[in-house]
């Protein structure tokens, strides 16, 4: 089975990146895997999910909407591709932080043209609260990282480092792509 994982040295930075983040989140989990723009070689690859809830057994949802160049009123709707249960048990080190991880495939609904790539969908993480989880690109992973080495408050930390909008708004999906 192939599809993308991250390097090694992202492997080790997204355990610590996801015990930061969680230490810093208002709403109750991030999503550190997959990241946006995260190219996979097909439509139908399995993609690694992974992430971080506050609670322990909480449910997360993964919804795709299909991806339009032209903007939609309304946009797409968002559609159920999977559930994933966070653990029961606390991550090791942690008193209130639980992992959740699997493969997803997402169905052919979720895909449209897209534009310099030749599918690509949008993705989002949601709690059965309707809290939509913060997301990052690669970047903002590095951004996790250097915020916590610099000292930076854990309650700074998503905001300066997450995935946002053309206005500096949180943007709380990602789009996945084919080549």
């Amino acid at each position: 089975m192939a599809y993308l994982l991250p390097r090694p040295f992202d492997r080790m930075m997204t355990i610590t990146l996801g015990s930061v983040l969680m230490a810093s989140l208002v709403a109750s989990g991030c999503n550190l895997s997959p990241h946006h723009l995260q190219a996979l070689p097909s439509r139908n690859s399995p993609v690694p999910v992974a992430g971080y809830t506050t609670a322990a057994d909480d449910t997360v949802r993964v919804e795709c909407r299909k991806y339009t160049t032209v903007p939609q009123n309304p946009p797409p709707q968002w559609a159920l591709v999977d559930t994933i249960v966070a653990s029961n048990s606390p991550v090791s080190g942690t008193t209130d932080l639980y992992s959740y991880s699997d493969d997803v495939v997402f169905p052919n609904s979720c895909w449209g043209l897209g534009g310099f790539f030749a599918y690509a969908t949008e993705v989002r993480f949601i709690n059965n609260s309707g809290i939509v989880y913060g997301v990052f690109d690669v970047a903002g992973q590095s951004c996790v990282f250097q915020e916590y080495q610099a000292g930076t408050p854990y309650s700074e930390i998503r905001d300066t480092c997450e995935l946002k909008d053309n206005l500096g708004q949180p943007r709380n999906y990602i789009h996945l792509v084919v080549e």
